[in-house]
């Protein structure tokens, strides 16, 4: 029995998250009391072969997938394994501060009650600078400051499994992840709808961090939110109550209005979701991507709208 397992599930990150094992060796947390479980979801640039000979000062386990499962199937194969009181998950691109572990449980014991604990979750440094790791690094610290404003009251779309952690006895009253999710994205936020609906509090714990480190291309970026597209239309079949104004203004629900917003969403579609357009904005960020010039005016711009173009084409190809 530890105080703490720590659940990693891992795709074709090798280079990375060999930085990410040897930083939770390294933790001011007792060895003795934490054990890191890794599961591999199939990968194929080498990962297993790495992970099979490792040899780390920690409690360690390696689980190797038969298939590519998903993150839900991934993390609740893990979490199944899990040995902990608690369960601190991460992702394979996140490197933990000394203090990570230690900074979770510490706002654990704080608190009376059964608790869901959000760490930070930093930009690592050294991330190369292009167009899209500013975009990305603009979101990071847009979540931070809003996490800042409402700590000890989190609203559950904060509920991101990059750096979280729980008492082990919740998943019994919540569930686990729901494995109808198998593309990227999706399952940590209906975990977290679950969640809040049993009136369990998401608290921000400011000290617990984790440091992200990405570096994205514009083909990543692109199959990610192709991917959060397909996961979106999953997360509105399983809690549909809540996600019919989920996209707001570019929704379909405002599509059968006849109204001025509704107007105005078309001509927008029509201008920006169109192949073409898609294919122009593409095209003309990755020539832009590693460059100085109009850098700025992507990342405000061009790069959300880039994220949106292929986000909608994720949920329309999963609805054919």
């Amino acid at each position: 029995m530890f105080e703490v397992t720590v659940i990693i599930p891992t795709y074709n990150r090798k280079k990375i998250f060999q930085e990410t094992l040897s930083r939770l060796c390294l933790q001011t947390f007792p060895k003795d009391n934490y054990e890191v479980i890794v599961i591999d979801d199939y990968s194929t640039d080498g990962t297993r072969e790495v992970l099979k000979k490792i040899d780390l000062p920690i409690n360690f386990k390696y689980l190797l997938n038969i298939e590519n499962l998903g993150r839900a199937r991934t993390r609740n194969r893990g979490i199944k394994e899990a040995k902990g009181k608690y369960v601190l998950m991460i992702d394979d691109d996140i490197w933990a501060s000394e203090t990570l572990i230690e900074e979770h449980l510490k706002v654990h014991k704080k608190h009376n009650e059964d608790i869901v604990v959000a760490g930070a979750i930093p930009i690592a440094p050294g991330i190369p600078k292009t167009a899209i790791n500013e975009r990305c690094n603009d979101h990071h610290l847009w979540c931070y400051d809003e996490m800042c404003k409402v700590s000890d009251y989190l609203p559950y779309n904060f509920c991101k499994t990059a750096n979280l952690s729980l008492p082990r006895t919740l998943f019994k009253k919540i569930g686990f992840f729901d494995e109808t999710f198998i593309h990227y994205g999706g399952e940590d936020t209906e975990f977290g709808y679950r969640y809040s609906r049993n009136n369990i509090k998401l608290i921000f714990a400011q000290k617990a961090v984790g440091y992200h480190y990405h570096d994205e291309t514009v083909e990543s970026l692109i199959s990610r939110e192709i991917e959060r597209g397909k996961s979106f239309f999953v997360y509105q079949k399983l809690q549909p109550e809540h996600t019919q104004n989920s996209e707001s203004f570019f929704s379909p629900f405002y599509i059968k209005k006849f109204s001025k917003r509704s107007l105005v969403y078309n001509f927008i579609k029509f201008l920006l979701f169109t192949p073409i357009a898609r294919y122009i904005n593409r095209i003309f960020i990755k020539g832009i991507n590693k460059k100085v010039f109009l850098r700025s005016f992507s990342v405000k711009y061009l790069i959300p709208i880039l994220q949106m173009q292929y986000y909608r084409y994720g949920i329309k190809r999963v609805m054919q």
